[in-house]
């Protein structure tokens, strides 16, 4: 039982540590695409600078 626990608690760690990480470069690339018209909310705007 306590393997599963310690299992559990390093799944959330890396699991947060990824969602400061995406949230991070997620604000950074909002700054950087101030210029860009629209609201830049969805999901499917990664082809936005190809």
């Amino acid at each position: 039982m306590s393997q599963s626990i310690k299992n559990l608690i390093i799944f959330l760690i890396y699991f947060i540590i990824n969602l400061i990480i995406l949230s991070v470069t997620f604000v950074d690339s909002a700054k950087g695409k101030k210029e860009s018209s629209g609201p830049s909310l969805g999901g499917n705007d990664n082809n936005d600078g190809r």
